[in-house]
């Protein structure tokens, strides 16, 4: 008894979405990363970039893996 054949055919093309799909992903945050690192070559100040990246996202945290953690730098600690 073998596979559908139908279902492998789905399956293969379910994962060539996935790979353009992630490519796709990948060119964006390169694109993103650029982006960062000409508002910093302009002057930017780390704390700026961060307070702009948010106020320009949509609101719900949603595409700002780390937030502005990533861009600013590592957090401050509490003096103790």
């Amino acid at each position: 008894m073998g596979l559908d054949e139908e279902l492998v055919r789905a399956a293969e093309a379910a994962r060539e979405r996935l790979i353009e799909s992630q490519h796709a992903a990948e060119q964006a945050q390169a694109d993103y990363h650029r982006a960062i690192r000409r508002l910093h070559a302009a002057g930017g100040s780390p704390r700026e970039i961060a307070m702009a990246s948010q106020r320009g996202g949509r609101g719900d945290g949603a595409g700002r893996r780390g937030g502005a953690r990533s861009v600013a730098g590592s957090p401050r600690r509490a003096p103790g």
